[in-house]
């Protein structure tokens, strides 16, 4: 619980939580003191929990609760994000001031706090300060998404809990339906769904965000007056510009995982879209997820375990070849590339990914069109499109290239090989639910089965990619995967493909 009252920090031990069933390893943990702006401080608190049987540092995701920024507190972990914990990942829930305790940017100074306090107390919590990771919903979205793209922004940093020496940023972070550009909330809601929030209002939470907040006041009337040089309207223009996670991608952001629900009427989908283009702009790795059934809330077991799998992988890969393997656990995912640092083990990259389902190439099968910069192809039976991206070296003389697919049922897949890309400029044809690119001469990689929604080729004991593509030269090929969907989406056929990527083979 909350409280205003200024406790030493010496009073709250740092020694485990007696054990229970969702029960924190370490409970209420004071990372600092915050300033209140009608005066005094709050004690900002976290909850750590640390798997069962840990034997070494593990990394940690730092859970952050949503609620308009006005409600909500560290004491509660949502079920979707507890299965980390079987998978070896450490969870932190943390505090952060409220709207009504104090005005933006005190939350993201909060949650940086948090980020700075788990670092310089790796040793004693048995984490490991080079692997932390973010995930949020809503309000706890939009923090999650701009504690992942303001690293180095020092306006945002502020000093809760000190620990100014560490760093808080982040490896990975997934944001559902947060905001991201809260001038622009209410124009960018499309009926239907609709809104039930007057997000220009007073009362509206991004108003009391800002404390702009009284009669005559609220985002709208800021919006009219963002070119007005008269006070207070540079300054709250200011503001919003600093709390909004668009305003701070770069090509030095970490991988984003963004999923919303097209039927929510609280946060407007749109919001998500403006900061996937922002992150399509500046080359950031994202994933994007439009979920057509969902509102502002549950998005669904395959959301949620996509999301898992894509914290799952980029905390733990340190050997960088798109898997958690035999080599990432026996070396505790630590300096697993040699380099004497405990840093994100380079991940590799190969290939350009082409032909999507999202407008830019031959149009999708009865509309069901992936959004525009998802990188994928069409929409499936899952409600979003599959993606396909490669990773590792193309060279026939070292040939390291692994094809990764996700965003598929549970069902088989198909690798395969073209020798050409089909459609005038590579836009690809109409196939089934989707589109196909990779044409010519067709060769058969790999049939699997997805598991948690993706899959990988080669396989264990399979050649590598140039080896059973018959690559004999350097040259150009493309690859990508057909798969079956769960049921038949909107078409007859119950078959479906990702994008494609295009691999220039060297010697």
């Amino acid at each position: 619980m909350r409280d205003t009252l200024l406790p030493a920090l010496v009073a709250l031990s740092l020694a485990p939580a007696a054990a229970g069933q969702g029960a924190p390893t370490f409970n209420d943990l004071v990372i600092g003191q915050a300033p209140l702006d009608a005066g005094g401080s709050v004690a900002v608190r976290m909850d750590l929990r640390i798997p069962a049987g840990a034997s070494g540092p593990v990394p940690v995701v730092l859970w952050i609760h949503g609620g308009g920024w006005q409600s909500g507190d560290h004491d509660s972990l949502p079920v979707f994000v507890q299965p980390l914990l079987s998978s070896g990942i450490a969870v932190a829930t943390v505090d952060y001031r409220l709207s009504s305790e104090a005005i933006f940017p005190a939350q993201i100074e909060d949650v940086k706090g948090a980020v700075r306090f788990l670092r310089a107390n790796a040793t004693t919590f048995g984490i490991d300060a080079a692997r932390i990771g973010c995930w949020g919903s809503s309000a706890g979205g939009h923090l999650s998404a701009l504690l992942a793209t303001s690293g180095g922004v020092a306006d945002c940093e502020g000093t809760t809990g000190g620990n100014l020496d560490q760093p808080s940023t982040v490896l990975a972070a997934v944001d559902y339906f947060g905001p991201t550009d809260i001038v622009q909330m209410s124009l960018d809601v499309t009926n239907p769904p609709g809104s039930t929030t007057n997000h220009d209002a007073p009362s509206s939470a991004e108003s009391r965000l800002i404390g702009y907040d009284g009669t005559g006041e609220g985002i709208g009337m800021l919006r009219a007056n963002l070119a007005n040089p008269n006070a207070p309207f540079p300054a709250l223009a200011a503001l919003t510009t600093l709390l909004n996670p668009i305003t701070h991608v770069d090509t030095n952001d970490p991988p984003l995982y963004v999923a919303h629900g097209e039927l929510d009427t609280t946060v407007p989908r749109n919001q998500s879209v403006r900061l996937v283009a922002a992150l399509v702009a500046a080359n950031v790795e994202h994933e994007w997820r439009s979920v057509p059934a969902a509102g502002h809330g549950a998005l669904g077991n395959a959301i949620d375990n996509e999301a898992r799998a894509f914290l799952l992988l980029r905390l733990n890969d340190c050997n960088g070849n798109g898997l958690l393997d035999d080599v990432d656990v026996a070396n505790g995912a630590l300096d697993a590339d040699g380099d004497g640092l405990l840093d994100a083990c380079e991940t590799g990259g190969a290939g350009t990914p082409v032909c999507f389902g999202d407008g830019t190439g031959a149009a999708c099968p009865c509309g069901n069109a992936s959004p525009s910069g998802a990188a994928a192809g069409c929409r499936n039976s899952l409600g979003v499109g599959a993606r396909l991206v490669a990773q590792g070296t193309a060279s026939l003389a070292q040939d390291t290239l692994l094809l990764v697919g996700d965003g598929m049922p549970n069902s088989s897949a198909l690798y395969f090989q073209g020798s050409a890309l089909l459609g005038a400029g590579g836009i690809g044809q109409s196939f089934g639910d989707g589109l196909r690119c990779a044409g010519g001469l067709v060769v058969r990689l790999r049939t699997v089965t997805n598991a948690g929604g993706g899959s990988f080729h080669p396989g264990p004991g399979d050649p590598p990619v140039s080896v059973r593509g018959a690559i004999a030269a350097p040259g150009t090929r493309w690859y990508q995967i057909w798969y079956r969907n769960a049921a038949g989406f909107c078409t007859p056929s119950t078959f479906n493909l990702s994008n494609a990527v295009r691999i220039d083979w060297s010697g």
